[in-house]
């Protein structure tokens, strides 16, 4: 994709943001932005559109409100919380339809913007936050797949030790964090689960680092939730030969013979079905939760690591999937979430 600029009054603004960070521009699908009857659609991203995690999921969900829905597209990648406003500023002013906020972090930003932009709708995701009459929240449960990994991480684990990093507090990490300690002790009451939080998704460094020391205190199965910066935790893992557990996309491909499987969030499915439910006579913004039984939260196949797991492993496994599908295992019974 090419660079755009909005013309005539954006100008100026869009100077201003290009001059601000070197790479969160917003990008378009166009090298200028032409008139059009096609639905307009925008993600904003904390991270980039390659991190085969948290950001690239939402850009291929606008990428699929593309294919199924004609529309026009744009995005912002590594967006720098000292433009959240213009950048949400921009594509309201710009005429945008629907504009994600990718994560919590967003929220303020995105109430304070939208009442100025009533002909679009905003929707932030991971968060419960609504305000009438565009803004909604779009949710996947995170203490549901948090704890779907950490059962699968307790099964596997040799040890009895097993480890989770996470980014930033905020409830779409911690809910995860928390979902995966509930999950791993469900499995096996007495495991040591280390876990602890970096404060940010840019320093993969530190999540190597963090890793490299759970790993050290015996740690044989890790997982992270720290989009693109989770990479770093992989790479310990790959380095010292214990096992990880991808998050939020299907992460089998940055290291076949080291990740399990990965806890996979389909945010295409979810983006594309909010999209279409605000083109409905009668939409009202809300807070929007689609998980596992819904299609949207599920394990990514075992690949290479098939033969690595045994038949009771997997079939254990199997279980707990079909348990958490069918609502007789709740996760929510096993921890205190927010927000879920």
């Amino acid at each position: 994709m090419k660079n755009f600029k909005v013309i005539c009054s954006l100008l100026l603004l869009f100077a201003m943001l290009i001059s601000g960070c070197s790479s969160g521009e917003v990008q378009g699908d166009n090298g200028v932005e032409e008139a059009s009857d096609a639905l307009k659609v925008a993600v904003v991203l904390p991270g980039t559109i390659n991190d085969a995690g948290w950001s690239a999921a939402a850009y291929e969900g606008v990428l699929l409100i593309q294919e199924e829905m004609g529309a026009d597209i744009a995005y912002n990648e590594n967006t720098a919380v000292s433009d959240y406003d213009q950048i949400f500023t921009v594509y309201g002013t710009s005429g945008y339809d629907i504009v994600f906020a990718h994560g919590a972090q967003f929220a303020d930003s995105v109430l304070r913007i939208a009442p100025d932009f009533p002909d679009t709708q905003y929707c932030l995701t991971s968060c419960a936050f609504e305000q009438s009459p565009n803004v909604s929240s779009l949710q996947n449960p995170n203490g549901e797949y948090g704890f779907l990994i950490g059962a699968v991480a307790a099964i596997v684990s040799e040890t009895d030790v097993v480890g989770v990093v996470g980014g930033m507090e905020i409830p779409s990490i911690t809910n995860s964090v928390i979902g995966y300690e509930a999950g791993a002790r469900y499995i096996n009451p007495d495991i040591d689960v280390r876990s602890t939080y970096t404060g940010n998704f840019e320093d993969a460094n530190s999540f190597k680092e963090i890793s490299k020391a759970m790993i050290e205190e015996g740690a044989d199965v890790l997982f992270h939730n720290g989009g693109n910066a989770g990479n770093g935790l992989i790479e310990a893992a790959q380095d010292a030969g214990v096992y990880a557990l991808g998050c939020i996309g299907d992460q089998a491909a940055m290291a076949p013979e080291t990740i399990i499987t990965s806890a996979v969030v389909d945010l295409q499915k979810s983006f594309l079905a909010y999209a279409r439910m605000t083109q409905e006579e009668g939409f009202a913004a809300d807070n929007f939760n689609m998980g596992m039984k819904d299609g949207a939260i599920y394990l990514a196949p075992y690949y290479e690591m098939d033969a690595v797991l045994s038949d009771e492993q997997k079939s254990e496994i199997e279980t707990i999937v079909s348990q958490m599908l069918s609502g007789e295992l709740d996760y929510r019974e096993y921890g205190t979430f927010d927000g879920e």
